[in-house]
């Protein structure tokens, strides 16, 4: 039977591992070279020749959240204990201060439908890496905790969809004071918006590269039945360009900027409280790179949102935190005015049993868009993600989400099926293998895509 196991707390060098998470953020975040070699666009033009290369009409989102995998495609949810009881459970790499949880995974991605297209679906398959690293400090007090990984995939037949992506995190708590905690965060991540949807226009030969990175610092207050939280924070949006049919290049640069915000927050509940009802509201301007679109629009804005959620830390069977969230984003150029929406943000895992485990997760995000007369796009996105131990050394996995988007021509549904099995040879050596299904409608629902795939892999960990 499993047994969900914590990290123990202990002390020792810390350098080795902040050196190790700042460099590996710091090539994630560097955007030119890896990106470039994958999809070769080195032309910031577009083709004069290909009247079908302009955008103007197409709705170009941030980046995405990760499409909801497997239960076990999230970071490692065992925590490496030396006294863990269960004998698959990978112990990690302990120097005393810090425990290091390695992982490598070696497979083959075969799809149906590769290139996301309505009529003639094209097969293929790809060699798939992916490495990791996650982190904690065994300090008996303050906290370092980090996670660095990266995803390789290199297409057989259709070159042009090979991709990395890949992200990276910090987070340090620092305990001020009995009643005052201070909490620094730093991440950032290469993710791909691929082909199929509204995101890229219809001649678009490859997926789009996006990067983004956010740091924040929080200092929280114990009043004593209340928390105060105020946060300051900074994101960083940019943009990859997008080969076109034809040789052209649709340029995405107008759309990269920058999101300082400030938030304050007020909890129920002192710092050990299981259940602790919370409001929070945020002020998030974004300022441009460019203050005028490829259409001549001002597209600078004054944002920023309202929530109201329960953070749950009643572990192992209830953690995590969700909220009902209102952003409103307003813009400089009178023609686009403002826009609104309402959704869920969070996450909750819930562990009925030591065997069983169900993650729930939401978002809601606004996104900038090349489209006249469309302000942004509202992206809501809805996942579950369940597992259950068969035997010792035996996981059955499952998933589903939900995404829809509002771009402009209507909303445009995603629907993501997903199912397999871990098999655990002892602590070192795991395989997986897991099946998913997607379905795609547009937004004037005259249209869509599915694709099934398939994904084999050896995983290799400490």
């Amino acid at each position: 039977m499993k047994v969900k196991e914590t990290f123990v707390v202990r002390p020792r060098s810390l350098r080795c591992v902040v050196w190790l998470a700042l460099f590996c953020g710091t090539a994630l975040g560097t955007h030119a070279s890896w990106a470039d070699d994958v999809s070769d666009l080195r032309s910031s033009i577009t083709d004069p020749t290909d009247d079908t290369a302009a955008a103007d009409d197409e709705a170009l989102p941030p980046p995405p959240p990760p499409i909801f995998g497997s239960a076990s495609d999230a970071q490692p949810t065992r925590k490496p204990n030396p006294q863990t009881t269960d004998p698959y459970a990978p112990l990690g790499i302990s120097d005393g201060a810090f425990t290091l949880l390695p992982s490598l995974e070696i497979g083959i991605e075969a799809h149906s439908n590769v290139r996301l297209t309505t009529t003639a679906p094209q097969s293929d398959a790809a060699l798939r890496l992916k490495p990791t690293l996650a982190f904690a400090s065994n300090w008996s007090r303050h906290s370092l905790t980090g996670n660095v990984t990266g995803q390789w995939l290199r297409y057989g037949t259709v070159d042009d969809l090979s991709s990395f992506t890949g992200s990276a995190d910090v987070d340090f708590k620092l305990d001020v004071h009995s009643d005052i905690q201070a909490e620094f965060k730093a991440d950032t991540a290469i993710t791909q918006t691929g082909l199929g949807t509204s995101s890229l226009p219809a001649t678009a030969i490859s997926s789009r590269t996006d990067y983004t990175s956010n740091f924040s610092a929080s200092l929280a207050k114990d009043l004593g039945g209340a928390v105060v939280t105020t946060t300051v924070a900074l994101a960083r949006n940019t943009y990859g360009d997008v080969a076109l049919s034809g040789g052209g290049v649709e340029t995405n640069s107008d759309l990269n900027y920058y999101e300082p915000s400030l938030s304050l927050r007020g909890s129920l509940g002192s710092y050990g409280s299981r259940l602790k009802p919370f409001a929070e509201i945020t002020y998030a301007p974004r300022t441009h790179d460019q203050a005028l679109d490829r259409n001549g629009l001002a597209r600078d804005s004054q944002g920023g949102a309202v929530s109201l959620g329960v953070t749950l830390d009643d572990g192992p069977i209830w953690v995590g935190e969700m909220a009902v969230t209102g952003d409103y984003r307003h813009y400089a150029d009178a023609s686009l005015g403002g826009i609104f929406a309402v959704g869920l943000n969070g996450s909750l895992t819930w562990s009925p049993t030591p065997l069983d485990k169900a993650t729930f997760r939401a978002s809601l995000s606004q996104g900038e868009t090349s489209t006249i007369g469309l302000a942004a796009t509202n992206d809501w996105l809805t996942g579950i993600d369940v597992s259950h131990a068969l035997a010792d050394n035996v996981l059955a996995l499952a998933g589903a989400a939900l995404e829809f988007s509002d771009a402009g021509n209507g909303i445009e549904k995603t629907a993501t099926l997903n199912a397999g099995f871990e098999y655990e040879l002892n602590r070192d050596v795991a395989t997986r293998l897991t099946g998913q299904q997607v379905w795609h409608v547009d937004g004037p629902g005259t249209g869509g895509y599915s694709d099934q795939s398939l994904i084999a892999s050896l995983i290799l960990r400490r």
